[in-house]
């Protein structure tokens, strides 16, 4: 074959036919890349190596038969008490639709099971293999309904603890929990008149440093304001974000002096040094379920004092228990312990003892029927007062511990 002309290539080339090079040209041919093999119709289970596949059956079959899922799961409860032993067969396992998501087999569960804390394993005869708890099921429970305490926490008695009532009349009991050291006490306008309850809230609105706090869809959830102690300079965390203290004004104690003070029965040297703020602007703003249990304050590990006043709208609070437990794996709370109760302008709020280890609380949204002249803006503030015990190690009083 001629080589091709160079000026064909470019149109150039005048000699046409009589040209001794080639004027056939055909584009360079590329290789083909090598081909995959490509699996076809592979499920989710071939795809994982061994190891890890006998990891996750064991971990689905370790839930299957644990506290938190037997609590709740009626079938295997009803499997464990009608079969001689508590034993279950591998072969019920393998027909739970989560195992046949997994393509699992009996012998691959035999093999997962061995030597798994909690469970026995029996593997024989073959064909009868199975396996079973070490020790009882947990009771089964309605779900939302509360177990009862395995241990109760040190009484008044054993352990004294003055609580608000204790220090000024007036107190309406909301949970008396004795056997988990868990108060909560609320008092009805706080001794101040409608006209004082007006003036603080402007003030409030007007002359606290608010900051904006946004969920992670950006939707506005409230404002916050964060105060403490001459001296401290420990900030405030909402997930993310981090509030910057600030010093108590003078505007902010005299308000303190009505409710610690005067509604509260503490005196000064007593008082919370720290006060966290909020403002909801409309219905719709809220603070869901949550407990105290920021490390500044302790509150899941010793007793705690907390102390919450409200002005603007009344809106409705709720408590329950925690449920530590829940299936989702998220906290949660039992329901059927859920009480509400509406706090109004002047309202205070005190949860005491160790009611954050044992309980929830949150804002709900929405309004409520109002038994007070209604807020033309439609806001509610309240300041919530804690007593830091634990301060950050950058803050000038984390050597006073």
């Amino acid at each position: 074959f001629a080589p091709p002309c160079r000026f064909h290539l470019s149109g150039e080339c005048l000699k046409g036919e009589s040209c001794m090079f080639s004027h056939f040209l055909s584009a360079p041919t590329r290789p083909l890349p090598p081909t995959r093999p490509v699996p076809c119709g592979a499920s989710q289970a071939a795809a994982l190596q061994v190891a890890e596949r006998l990891t996750a059956l064991r971990d689905q079959v370790a839930f299957y038969l644990s506290d938190q899922n037997l609590r709740h799961d009626a079938f295997f409860q009803d499997l464990i008490q009608k079969s001689q032993g508590g034993w279950i067969p591998i072969s019920t396992l393998l027909g739970c639709p989560r195992m046949q998501i997994l393509g699992a087999t009996a012998e691959e569960l035999v093999a997962s099971l061995r030597r798994t804390p909690q469970l026995q394993l029996r593997e024989w005869p073959a064909g009868e293999e199975a396996v079973r708890r070490t020790r009882p099921p947990p009771p089964l429970q309605e779900r939302g309904c509360a177990p009862p305490l395995e241990k109760p926490e040190p009484s008044l008695t054993e352990q004294p603890l003055v609580l608000l009532r204790d220090l000024s009349d007036g107190w309406e009991a909301v949970i008396e929990d004795e056997p988990r050291r868990s108060f909560c006490f609320v008092k009805r306008l706080g001794g101040r008149s409608l006209e004082q309850l007006d003036k603080e809230m402007q003030t409030l609105r007007s002359s606290a440093h608010w900051e904006v706090l946004r969920s992670k869809q950006g939707v506005v959830t409230r404002s916050t304001a964060w105060y403490v102690a001459d001296g401290c300079r420990c900030r405030y965390s909402y997930g993310d974000v981090n509030v910057e203290a600030r010093i108590r004004p003078d505007w902010l104690k005299e308000i303190e002096a009505t409710v610690l003070g005067g509604a509260c029965g503490l005196p000064e040297d007593q008082w919370p040094n720290s006060v966290n703020m909020n403002l909801y602007e409309t219905e719709f703003q809220n603070v869901g379920w949550h407990s105290d249990d920021e490390g500044l304050f302790r509150g899941c590990e010793m007793d705690c004092r907390i102390i919450s006043a409200s002005w603007g709208v009344p809106r409705n609070f709720e408590l329950a228990l925690k449920d530590r437990h829940h299936i989702s794996g998220r906290p949660s709370v039992f329901q059927d312990s859920v009480k509400s109760l509406v706090l109004s302008p002047g309202d205070i709020c005190s949860m005491e003892g160790l009611f954050q280890r044992h309980y929830s609380h949150q804002l709900a949204k929405g309004a409520v029927a109002r038994d007070a002249p209604p807020d033309p803006g439609g806001m509610r503030v309240n300041l919530t007062w804690r007593y830091i015990v634990r301060h950050k190690p950058y803050c000038p009083m984390f050597a006073s511990h």
